[in-house]
């Protein structure tokens, strides 16, 4: 875990949490013997107690009221925190300026641009989806927390990735923008996947058909990604996406290499038993900073 992450050897205390949050009580097994502490336990198989759990998370740490539908990617906080303490690591922590980003499918939570907003008063993020009712539940989430002065939902109803709304300003420019695709190509794709882990997932893992697969699954996504990035090279200064299996590494990165892509840092982040990657690629002078190079265990730069 990032140790930016607020939940850095501060893993969140369920009792204390329900005591402040009553619809959580329900939703909690409690578990201890005389003498010892009790401590709360979560079904991270109920996909109401995870929900349920990821609102009160947000509300007490970060002041964020949210809501997303029960079909929807219920986002797990501390993992998705651990991608945008990398994103500021990447930034090399600026907070003189403005920084503007985009969220690619940034899905009914919004959660990226949310947390992201609410930690770095200088951020501007433009969050893009396919889905029109993930965009209602986006837009909607953004309203209840007032940062619709620095949050833009847009939808893209194009092929493309980056759709030519993001550009349509000559000028604009980004500092990073964030990712996470779908992970799977199918419904196969999925099932193997789950047949292929030791013993059973540590969490229920629901979404809607666009949020869990793709064509092609994550590796042809991020190597869209890739392809329209070298169009649009410097308008963004770091590209990134997190990717949800260890096989895909090995692709983007043969595969940026041979589109002549050097300036590259991948990171690990690690969430119990859980792990996920992320990857980043630029076409400036931007090189990813000292405080970020101990997590990562890929660096390239020509």
């Amino acid at each position: 875990m990032h140790p930016n992450n607020p939940y850095f050897n501060n893993p969140p205390n369920f009792v204390a949490l329900a005591q402040l949050y009553p619809s959580l009580a329900p939703l909690l097994s409690l578990k201890g013997s005389s003498g010892a502490e009790t401590k709360g336990i979560i079904n991270f198989q109920d996909p109401s107690a995870l929900r349920e759990l990821t609102y009160c998370l947000l509300k007490k740490d970060f002041s964020i009221d949210l809501n997303i539908p029960l079909d929807s990617l219920c986002p797990p906080i501390p993992n998705r925190l651990n991608y945008v303490c990398w994103i500021e690591d990447l930034l090399d922590n600026e907070s003189t300026k403005e920084i503007h980003g985009i969220d690619i499918g940034t899905g009914a939570s919004c959660i990226y641009p949310l947390l992201g907003c609410s930690r770095n008063k200088n951020w501007r993020m433009v969050a893009t989806d396919i889905d029109d009712r993930s965009i209602s539940f986006a837009e909607s989430n953004v309203k209840r927390n007032h940062l619709d002065n620095v949050i833009k939902i847009i939808k893209n109803s194009s092929t493309d990735t980056f759709p030519a709304i993001l550009f349509k300003d000559r000028e604009q420019r980004y500092d990073f923008c964030m990712c996470n695709p779908p992970f799977y190509k199918d419904e196969q794709d999925i099932q193997d996947s789950l047949e292929g882990k030791e013993g059973q997932p540590s969490a229920i893992c629901k979404g809607t058909t666009n949020e869990m697969i793709t064509t092609g699954g994550e590796a042809q996504f991020v190597k869209q990604m890739v392809d329209e990035s070298i169009i649009h090279g410097q308008r963004i200064r770091w590209y990134t996406s997190m990717l949800g299996k260890r096989g895909t590494i090995d692709t983007v990165i043969a595969y940026l290499k041979e589109k002549k892509i050097l300036n590259y840092t991948l990171t690990t982040f690690r969430q119990g038993r859980t792990s996920r990657w992320a990857i980043a690629w630029s076409y400036g002078n931007a090189h990813a900073s000292r405080v970020c190079l101990p997590a990562i265990f890929y660096f390239y730069s020509p």
